[in-house]
């Protein structure tokens, strides 16, 4: 009988050994699939992240490539149009605002804009919904006649 009890016990501790390797090897898998869920996370945030700036990147030059050609039409304004009178005063204006513009979207780019853009939008909230309530209203009109 005693022997049969020893022999009881230790199946037991052997059961109980068993149980806890298996509970310890399952910590460690979660641990294990944690850990590779955060690195998984991580290069995923760091592809985004490239992404985006490689976008940014892009539309900052073809920014500054349109910039260019603003700037270019000016001095053809400059060049071809009258220099005196109504016309000459006009074709001065033209010019003056076309290069202001064009060197303006080549050293800001698409994020110099939005930033000034988000600043303009900061201080004058109210005009700047009824603006974008009007670009909604003439977008839908555009739309809504370019479908029939």
């Amino acid at each position: 009988m005693a022997s049969t009890k020893e022999e009881i016990r230790e199946r037991t501790h052997e059961a109980q050994e068993k149980v806890e390797s298996m509970i310890e090897k399952g910590k460690q898998g979660m641990q294990q699939a944690a850990d590779k869920g955060r690195e998984m996370a991580q290069t995923a945030a760091e592809k985004a992240k490239e992404f985006g700036t490689a976008a940014r990147d892009r539309a900052d030059s073809g920014v500054q490539s349109v910039g260019s050609s603003i700037r270019s039409a000016a001095a053809t304004v400059e060049q071809n149009l009258p220099h005196s009178g109504v016309m000459g005063e006009a074709a001065s204006r033209l010019h003056d605002t076309l290069e202001s513009t064009g060197r303006y979207l080549e050293e800001k780019g698409v994020s110099g804009a939005a930033e000034d853009l988000t600043v303009l939008i900061r201080r004058h909230p109210v005009p700047s919904v009824l603006v974008g309530i009007g670009l909604g209203i003439l977008l839908g009109q555009f739309l809504t006649s370019s479908r029939r």
